[in-house]
């Protein structure tokens, strides 16, 4: 794997999941290209990805104008302050679980009217047709045949993280390379960090399953 594909494995590729910003591709900022999906969060030296596309923030091409680009300089420095372990130990936690997936099929029960078509409505007094499914209690798929990665606790330093956000942080390790760590942060984010004498602001953040927390 390229620097360039772990790099942008932390994006999220559906541009509508987080209205007015456009989290579906990397971004500069003060000499740093920026990556997440929301859940996972990486910056990395400019230096670090040679021949790398990105430019910065647009907010008028990324969504609402105004809105700036997640603020990554606020929230890693909370996570790196706790002692850290060392990053290998990510690669046995992703070893111990098997990840989730599924191919998505052409139809589903609609997840308004759990598939009934119908739902009660109490100004009425009676049952409307669902407005989501126009009373059909299915709901097609646009992306039917596509793998959707499903969320998939993972156990590790006493918390669960989701496989495939895992896999994206040991990528990028591996991809950049040098001596990594991983530290827990208050509540259930995680940072992780290069050691500073193979390159600076490799670092990052990703969060936890919550329903898994301790």
């Amino acid at each position: 794997m390229t620097r360039i594909e772990a790099i942008e494995a932390f994006c999220e590729k559906e541009q509508d999941r987080y209205p007015g910003r456009d989290l579906s591709r990397p971004w500069l900022h003060d000499g740093n290209v920026h990556a997440t999906n929301g859940h996972a969060l990486i910056k990395v030296s400019i230096y670090e990805i040679e021949g790398h596309p990105y430019q910065p923030w647009d907010a008028s091409e990324r969504g609402v104008p105004g809105l700036s680009a997640p603020d990554f300089d606020r929230v890693i420095p909370e996570f790196l302050m706790f002692a850290p372990f060392p990053a290998t130990l990510i690669a046995a936690a992703l070893a111990s679980t098997e990840p989730k997936s599924r191919v998505v099929p052409e139809t589903e029960p609609c997840d308004e009217c759990q598939g009934k078509g119908n739902w009660y409505d109490d100004e009425e007094d009676e049952d409307v047709d669902c407005s989501n499914c126009d009373g059909e209690g299915i709901l097609k798929n646009e992306n039917a045949g596509e793998t959707e990665l499903i969320v998939t606790p993972t156990p590790l330093l006493g918390r669960h993280f989701n496989w495939h956000y895992l896999k994206a942080v040991k990528d990028a390790m591996d991809a950049f390379g040098g001596e990594w760590s991983i530290s827990l942060g208050q509540g259930s984010p995680a940072g992780f960090s290069a050691t500073p004498a193979v390159f600076t602001n490799g670092r990052g953040v990703i969060m936890a399953v919550m329903e898994c927390r301790p």
